[in-house]
């Protein structure tokens, strides 16, 4: 799984480098956030899936509020939320 920690972190810099250009691939790199946090979850590494998280939230919140019913950005907001929260549970154990 740390190959798919490098890979996403490619993907999160590019992504990056993209948005200036292309506002529109915020959706994607709000989701790249959340998988990366999903894979830092499973691996145990809690700081930094909460990190992620949270920077996943952020940036979807932001793409929620400006086009409320794309369906795509609910549900990328709903899962980095979702993760978060399972993020958080799993550290008070």
């Amino acid at each position: 799984m740390g190959s798919a920690i490098a890979h996403f972190q490619q993907a999160i810099t590019i992504d990056t480098a993209l948005v200036k250009s292309l506002p529109e691939r915020r959706l994607i790199l709000g989701g790249n956030y959340c998988n990366l946090g999903n894979t830092q979850k499973d691996l145990k590494e809690y700081a930094a899936a909460q990190s992620s998280f949270r920077r996943s939230i952020e940036i979807l919140d932001e793409v929620h509020a400006e086009s409320p019913s794309d369906g795509s950005a609910k549900r990328f907001l709903r899962n980095a939320m979702l993760g978060l929260a399972r993020t958080l549970v799993a550290t008070s154990c």
